[in-house]
């Protein structure tokens, strides 16, 4: 099974992860799942960063570093196919991030693992 990672969801697995739901921990601690970090998720947490939204001690690429060796993801680029689907996807979500996001899942044919329960709108699968 492949699973995207919201950025949220992403940020309470790699510091606070009593935050996850049993099934967002289940489906990241499933054998053989293959979990995938957005190059949006990363660019978001940067500008959460410079807004002082949230405390980062780390740099982006330290970031995506442990996150590839303490969780096992794999960096999902943006790639011009995921933009262009995302131009067509309907303003159910207005947030820039969560509507590539929700492109990669569709192209990716990936479960969000999120909270948002607006990306339902979409069709996407997603846990929480």
């Amino acid at each position: 099974m492949k699973y995207l990672l919201d950025t949220h969801t992403f940020l309470w697995a790699a510091v606070d992860p009593e935050m996850l739901s049993a099934a967002a921990t289940g489906a990241i601690e499933t054998t053989g799942a293959k979990l995938f970090l957005s190059a949006a998720s990363l660019w978001e947490i940067g500008i959460l960063h410079s807004l002082r939204r949230i405390q980062l001690k780390l740099s982006i690429r330290e970031v995506t570093d442990l996150s590839a060796s303490q969780l096992g993801t794999e960096l999902l680029e943006i790639e011009p196919g995921h933009i262009d689907r995302m131009r067509e996807l309907p303003f159910h979500h207005r947030d820039p991030f969560d509507r590539l996001l929700i492109a990669q899942a569709l192209d990716l044919k990936a479960v969000i693992l999120g909270k948002d329960s607006s990306f339902d709108a979409y069709g996407v699968t997603r846990i929480w």
